[in-house]
Order: C-alpha cells, then structure tokens, then sequence
C-alpha cells in the first residue's frame, strides 16, 4: 500500500480552476518492528497547474500528517512522501506522464550522531503504439 505506487489522480466532484488545490488523505502502515505496525496518515495535495492542448498539469505533494517522534520510524516512511508533476490527457481522460521526488533526512535514526539522507526521482511516461519499454527505458546511478 505504498502511495508512492499509487497512480490515480483523484479528482473532486466539481469542475477544477486553474490554480485550485484538493487533497486526499491517505492511510499507511508503517512498520515499528517485524510484527507490530502503526497506521500512519498522509496528506496528499494536488494544484492545477495549467493546461495546454488538453493536457493538464498538475503538481502533486505529499506530506506525513501523524507526528512520528521516532526518527528510525521516520526513516521507513520518508520515500512514501513524493512531489512532482503529473500530466493528464483532459479528452482521453488518462494520465500521459508522471515525475516523482523524494528528498529527505532524518537526523539520528540510528543513534546520536547519525544521519539517513533518501533521495529517489521516479519519471513514467505512457507509451505510444510504437514505442516500447526497452526502446525507452533509462538507469540512472549517482
């Protein structure tokens, strides 16, 4: 149930201005030890950018609602926070792309003195008929 793998855009039950928000809580599990789990709530907020040739782009960020003073539970639910940009096709009604990023720290997850830095960039981009995924598909290692 990591929301980052969530694709859907949820929308509102009304027509969305240029430069209006809507949000959309999520619930997470979050594992303290090998069996014991807590229900963490996020926030995920979506801005209508702009559109262009029916495209819309919107701006997606997610935040961590639930104080978590524990920072080694911090660091398992840092990558579940992504921003970024998705792109939404307004006459087929589908998503065309989506960009995601992670950049986060946790300041004494592992002890006095320790430091846990996550970064991850996630890039889809809906493929045509004639493209295909290792035509297109790129690793990237810092």
């Amino acid at each position: 149930n990591d929301p980052a793998l969530n694709f859907l855009v949820i929308f509102p039950d009304h027509p969305v201005q240029m430069g209006e928000t809507w949000k959309q809580t999520l619930e997470v599990e979050v594992p303290i030890t090998d069996k014991l789990k807590e229900k963490v709530k996020l926030l995920r907020t979506y801005r209508l950018k702009q559109i262009e040739n029916q495209v819309a782009q919107i701006e997606v960020a997610t935040s961590l609602v639930t104080i978590i003073r524990d920072p080694a539970v911090q660091t398992r639910i840092m990558t579940q926070t992504p921003s970024g940009v998705i792109e939404f096709d307004l006459e087929q009604g589908i998503m065309l792309s989506r960009t995601l990023d992670v950049n986060d720290q946790v300041v004494g997850a592992f002890g006095s003195g320790t430091l846990v830095h996550a970064r991850n960039h996630r890039s889809e981009k809906l493929l045509n008929e004639s493209e295909t995924v290792s035509e297109n598909s790129v690793s990237v290692r810092e």
